[in-house]
């Protein structure tokens, strides 16, 4: 249900960061990957949030994509320092 409320809200807001954030969240949350990878990154382009930078990293290291997953864990790092 969120998946579809949220996916609704993007046809009006698809330029919110936030909104990208929740669904790359939620696309992570149901082991969808690929999409989470696709909105967190559209998150970022959008504006720099520290938790898209910890949830992608998170998203990598699922996939086993270590190095990007360390490099998306420095990011978040370094916003929040």
């Amino acid at each position: 249900a969120q998946w579809k409320q949220a996916l609704k809200w993007l046809s009006k807001h698809n330029d919110s960061a936030s909104l990208y954030l929740c669904l790359g969240r939620i696309a992570k949350h149901r082991r969808l990957f690929d999409e989470a990878e696709k909105y967190l990154l559209k998150s970022l382009s959008l504006q720099i949030i520290p938790a898209a930078y910890l949830v992608l990293s998170r998203v990598y290291e699922a996939i086993n994509q270590k190095d990007k997953a360390l490099s998306m864990f420095h990011r978040f790092e370094d916003q929040i320092d």
